[in-house]
């Protein structure tokens, strides 16, 4: 049980930091904007491994904890307890920290995964939107018909079911980044039926 939990801590660190890596060695160009990204993502990761190394100190307590409680159980089955009773009763009361450990490593773990989604969300999203929008530079959006909710220069596009910004962007020719831009989406999977887009040209 111990080692499967620090194998899924090393392979999601290692699953962080490759997609962080890749998002910081993506592209040719270096302007003073992508510098600025690179050093905003490299901060990041920075970031997440403080984070995943209090997470995984907590991981290793949890997992010391749960070993020295099953050695005193086996122990307690092993030895010739005074009292039936009394031996009955503390192995009730290891059982029980026992359950409580396995439970506040399973929230652990939990919270770990949501960490991580949200990172990797959090820093994917954040390059996407630097990317698509040159790296700073923005051009102006205007919708067709005069307004929208960027005001800019493009083309329409009412959202229909089981569409997602990545089908519209490309079926448009367009980034996500730079429809999620003109739009002024704070998330590329928050649109919703009905929802009128405005596509930049």
């Amino acid at each position: 049980m111990q080692a499967s939990s620090s194998v899924g801590y090393n392979v999601a660190l290692s699953l962080v930091l490759a997609c962080c890596a890749a998002l910081l060695m993506g592209g040719c160009t270096s302007t003073t904007a992508d510098l600025r990204e690179k050093t905003r993502l490299r901060t990041d990761v920075t970031n997440v491994r403080g984070d995943m190394q209090v997470v995984s100190g907590r991981i290793d307590e949890t997992e010391l904890a749960l070993k020295e409680l099953r050695e005193e159980v086996r122990g307690l089955r092993d030895s010739d307890a005074g009292s039936s009773t009394a031996f009955g009763k503390r192995l009730a009361e290891m059982d029980a920290k026992i359950a409580a450990v396995d439970a506040a490593r399973e929230a652990d773990k939990k919270e770990i995964i949501e960490y991580l989604s949200d990172r990797i969300a959090e820093i994917i999203n954040k390059h996407a939107a630097q990317a698509a929008s040159g790296g700073g530079s923005s051009r102006p959006v205007k919708t067709v018909g005069g307004s929208g909710p960027a005001g800019g220069q493009g083309e329409g596009h009412v959202v229909k079911e089981n569409e997602t910004l990545s089908g519209i962007a490309r079926q448009y020719g367009v980034p996500v980044g730079a429809v999620v831009d003109a739009n002024k989406l704070k998330n590329a999977n928050s649109i919703v039926v009905g929802q009128k887009l405005i596509i930049p040209r």
